[in-house]
């Protein structure tokens, strides 16, 4: 069976079960195979373990996420969504969220 043949759900399955070695493999290797070729790529990774998040980030996600829950006009809501992008982009930067 190839990939092209597999339902959605078969997808998932094996994608979920392939992460953690593919994780492992990001982890320890600086370079990529690019599929179906036979060249390498230099590759920088992050990994995200939410284990590794400090708690500071995720009472400052917390946070937003219950002002954008609660907000009642447009600029609330914006203003909330505005503080979770700038959570997901420190995340995803490696930077850490500090409480006020």
């Amino acid at each position: 069976m190839t990939v092209n043949n597999m339902s959605l759900d078969d997808k998932r399955r094996l994608a979920a079960e392939l992460a953690p070695f593919i994780l492992e493999q990001f982890r320890n290797n600086s370079e990529m195979i690019i599929p179906g070729t036979k060249k390498a790529v230099k590759i920088k990774t992050r990994t995200i373990d939410t284990g590794l998040i400090s708690s500071d980030t995720h009472n400052a996600f917390n946070e937003a996420e219950r002002v954008m829950n609660s907000a009642a006009t447009f600029d609330e809501l914006k203003a909330a969504t505005q503080d979770a992008t700038a959570i997901f982009r420190a995340i995803l930067m490696g930077h850490k969220i500090t409480g006020e």
